[in-house]
């Protein structure tokens, strides 16, 4: 298992690029699945301060804008304050790096993806994501649900239109 803070994930990519940054903020965050089934829902926190997860795609194609206002849904109670803890760089993320064996591995896999915004050296807005295979979010020192919690409400929401 690997284990990544958000801050430590965009750290990284930063350093990568060889530029010092300042004023890093987590713009939002994906709920993947990819593989023999597909879905993406997105988490952000509207103007209200209200987080919501809406489906931007799902059984291989794009929703349009419409389809995806459909799909949208304001979490509550701990599946929000644990998506806010991911936004406001409060969490852990790790990644599950085990070994598998290659001939097992079917069906569809679970990932998180991160984007954020910062300012480099020259005072540039950047934007990139990092994307985190196997995704494991841990909270306050505890192994957090957050990630299924989402899947399982923006697949109920979005239940019409990606059969």
């Amino acid at each position: 298992m690997k284990f990544l803070n958000v801050a430590a994930v965009i750290s990284f990519c930063i350093a990568s690029t060889g530029a010092f940054a300042s004023e890093i903020s987590i713009l939002n965050f994906k709920v993947i699945r990819d593989g023999g089934g597909q879905s993406e829902a997105l988490v952000t926190v509207n103007e209200q301060q209200e987080v919501q997860v809406q489906t931007t795609s799902c059984g291989f194609r794009d929703l349009t804008a419409d389809e995806q206002k459909l799909t949208q849904t304001t979490l509550t109670g701990a599946v929000a304050a644990d998506a806010l803890a991911i936004l406001r760089n409060e969490a852990i993320l790790a990644s599950d790096e085990s070994i598998t064996n290659p001939e097992f591995a079917t069906g569809t896999w679970a990932a998180m993806s991160v984007t954020f915004q910062y300012r480099d050296s020259n005072g540039a807005l950047k934007v990139e994501t990092k994307k985190i295979k196997a995704p494991i979010v841990i909270i306050n020192s505890k192994l957090s649900e957050v990630r299924a919690k989402i899947e399982s409400i923006a697949n109920t929401a979005a239940d019409v239109i990606c059969q």
